[in-house]
């Protein structure tokens, strides 16, 4: 089952409010020909849903998910103090 940590799912939730994103709206994680990605979308039946307080910050449709298994997103931070996502197994 893939998991979201909670610093990634603040950091989703952060990027939701600096682009002053409208009440509903979520981050998608999609896989195309370029690697995996996010993007503005909202919440659809079968999507597994992480939320920050409460507000849904990132969902994942069932397939992609499932194809992700037993890996784990997360927040981390460089020598040089950059945060940036992974995904990790």
């Amino acid at each position: 089952m893939l998991t979201v940590s909670s610093a990634a799912c603040a950091h989703f939730a952060t990027l939701l409010d600096q682009a002053n994103a409208p009440e509903g709206l979520s981050l998608r994680l999609v896989a195309g020909e370029g690697g995996i990605g996010i993007q503005p979308d909202t919440v659809r039946e079968g999507d597994s849903v992480f939320e920050h307080e409460g507000r849904p910050v990132l969902v994942v449709d069932a397939h992609l998910a499932e194809g992700l298994g037993e890996h784990t997103i997360d927040l981390e931070t460089s020598d040089e103090g950059a945060q940036q996502l992974v995904i990790t197994k």
